[in-house]
């Protein structure tokens, strides 16, 4: 799955779910009443989970930039990892879901409550989601470098050692390659025929 692939799952996910929510509950409601999981549907005017409340305008900017360093990253680096690529589509999706909200309605739409967590919803998971996962892949490859073999010189496959050798060496051959009897067998094949005459 392409970084973009994910990026655009992610982002109507989350847009569904929050638009669903919008729809059908009142704020400050909770689905159920009690009990540690469930759907309660706040306003949030600062950032995940809750923090920096009142600061759309600088979460706004801060998401732009975000955003941007994410798109740097995803260009610049070449390690070829599926989940690094899988993390990067949910940070972006998530900064995006939420950046949408507070671009359209001046905050975000939070639903998702569990136990004494702050309510959050999938854009934050998302993003904590492909943090940690991006934080994962780094660890792994730095340990797995860390670890590697001295290289060692890669040996060409007789067949194709065949094929690079010049045609000139081999002038009795139809295609200039060599003849199936080793060097020794050939001189000791010239010997026996010198014998005969």
């Amino acid at each position: 799955m392409t970084t973009v692939a994910v990026l655009i799952a992610t982002l109507i996910a989350d847009q569904i779910t929050k638009g669903l929510v919008v729809l059908t509950m009142n704020p400050g409601q909770s689905v159920p009443d009690g009990g540690f999981f469930r759907f309660t549907y706040v306003t949030n005017t600062g950032s995940a989970f809750g923090l920096f409340p009142h600061q759309t305008t600088f979460l706004i900017i801060a998401s732009f930039v975000g955003i941007g360093a994410l798109l740097v990253f995803y260009r610049t680096n070449r390690v070829d990892s599926r989940l690094l690529r899988f993390c990067l589509g949910l940070q972006l999706g998530g900064a995006i879901g939420n950046l949408v909200d507070r671009v359209r309605l001046g905050h975000v739409v939070d639903f998702i409550d569990v136990g004494a967590w702050p309510v959050f919803n999938l854009a934050d998971s998302a993003i904590v989601v492909g943090l940690t996962g991006l934080m994962w892949t780094f660890i792994y490859t730095r340990h797995g470098r860390s670890h590697d073999p001295e290289p060692v010189e890669e040996m060409v496959p007789i067949p194709i050692a065949l094929e690079m050798m010049p045609a000139e060496m081999g002038p009795d051959m139809p295609d200039g390659g060599f003849e199936a009897a080793p060097a020794a067998d050939r001189g000791a094949t010239g010997k026996r025929e010198e014998s005969w005459e």
